[in-house]
């Protein structure tokens, strides 16, 4: 064998796998597991026990609000024959969640949103109260319709943005998807059996009634705020300077904040 043969045989050699330089055979990659899904995965955020209590007592309320919203509407029409009275109604209890929505965001970060809530829920179980009270003694008239519809809206537009993010304090961080979810769905609920339920009580029973289940409504979501038992979150208020007693919140400030981060 000569030189040049020698050369070529030992250039024919074979690399071994894991030498440097060499590259390796390709390994296929693992399939991704498909998650599961069940009623366990579905209902995951009832196990913990505080939104248990928020669920069942939110979705009684939330009934018998769209309960009223419904008979309210058939009340003015009643009282009024008149379509604008209708709009008017809406307006007044669509209004103040325009113009005050913002404000509520900042009461729900400057104080415990569970205090925030009772303060909402009681107001608004007053409000149904009083116009089922007016309703039954024969005194109601159309601008107590749209009065209450408008303190009503006052109390929403405080109450939404609480009621939104107190689930964070409700579940753990991997149950807050399935939170929201199912709260979302509570709400959508609400919609299509308050309304109907509201029909079939007016018929039968009369608006006043309609109002009285909605006042009962806010005791489930009342009583519900007072049983949870909650972790203490860290305050969002920034720390005052020493000497200062009281926090001082400029409102019409502070609800622009947000808005550099809409770019």
């Amino acid at each position: 064998m000569t030189a040049g043969t020698e050369n070529q045989a030992q250039g024919a050699v074979e690399p071994r796998t894991g030498e440097p330089g060499v590259p390796q055979p390709a390994i296929p990659a693992a399939e991704p597991s498909m998650p599961r899904f069940g009623v366990k995965q579905t209902f995951a955020s009832l196990g913990h026990r505080n939104y248990r209590l928020w669920f069942t007592g939110q979705a009684a309320s939330l009934v018998g609000t769209w309960m009223q919203f419904t008979a309210q509407g058939f009340l003015i029409f009643q009282l009024t024959h008149s379509p604008a009275f209708l709009g008017y109604v809406g307006f007044a209890s669509g209004a103040p969640v325009w113009l005050f929505t913002l404000f509520g965001g900042i009461a729900s970060d400057r104080m415990p949103r569970r205090n925030l809530l009772l303060m909402t829920q009681t107001t608004m179980m007053i409000l149904a109260f009083v116009l089922a009270a007016l309703t039954f003694l024969g005194h109601i008239q159309p601008w107590h319709v749209v009065l209450l519809a408008f303190g009503l809206g006052v109390a929403n537009a405080f109450d939404a943005p609480a009621r939104h993010a107190f689930v964070v304090e409700l579940v753990d961080r991997e149950d807050l998807g399935n939170a929201i979810a199912l709260n979302s769905t509570m709400f959508n609920l609400a919609t299509a059996i308050g309304p109907a339920v509201a029909g079939v009580t007016y018929a039968a029973f009369g608006p006043g009634w309609c109002f009285t289940i909605n006042g009962i409504s806010f005791v489930a979501v009342i009583a519900a705020l007072l049983a949870m038992r909650l972790k203490l979150r860290n305050s969002l208020v920034p720390i005052l300077p020493a000497g200062h007693r009281a926090i001082s919140l400029n409102c019409y400030t502070a609800q622009f904040e947000p808005l550099p981060y809409l770019q």
